[in-house]
């Protein structure tokens, strides 16, 4: 449950880049009226790119394993000869893969978190938090207004 906490905590801290995990879909590390509510250094912004950048490549790889071994569930499942250990089988493999994945994006966000300060990890975490959503977290950027017409 402490570790949910934590991984929920960090969360509100932002997300980009098709990543679809917290942190990753608006980088807010980029922003420069985030930048300065948070007090992020240009070395900090640098060191979070580079985490960033790295784990882009391979939460790809990572995606893409999840996906072959749905697939892979899918045949198993579709199959007139469904054999129930096959089954299983596959079905472990695509567990295993999603934990790989998971692991990858809680340790970005560990990482993440251990480029700031406990001052900045709260800014940012407030940030985050969006008006009438009942004490959830908000990980998106607001809509930037249209304009009229």
């Amino acid at each position: 449950m402490m570790a949910f906490a934590v991984w929920f905590t960090l969360a509100a801290a932002g997300q980009a880049h098709g990543f679809n995990t917290p942190l990753t879909r608006w980088n807010w590390w980029e922003d420069s009226e985030a930048r300065k509510a948070v007090g992020l250094t240009e070395g900090q912004t640098a060191k979070i790119r580079k985490l960033v950048q790295s784990a882009r490549e391979v939460m790809i790889d990572l995606r893409s394993a999840v996906e072959k071994k749905g697939l892979a569930l899918e045949r198993e499942l579709e199959k007139t000869d469904y054999e129930l250990d096959r089954a299983l089988r596959a079905a472990e493999e695509l567990q295993e893969a999603r934990l790989q994945l998971e692991r990858a994006r809680t340790r970005l966000l560990l990482e993440i978190r251990a480029v700031l300060d406990g001052k900045q990890f709260f800014k940012v975490r407030e940030m985050n938090r969006g008006p009438g959503l009942g004490g959830r977290i908000s990980v998106r950027k607001p809509p930037a207004k249209e304009q009229p017409r």
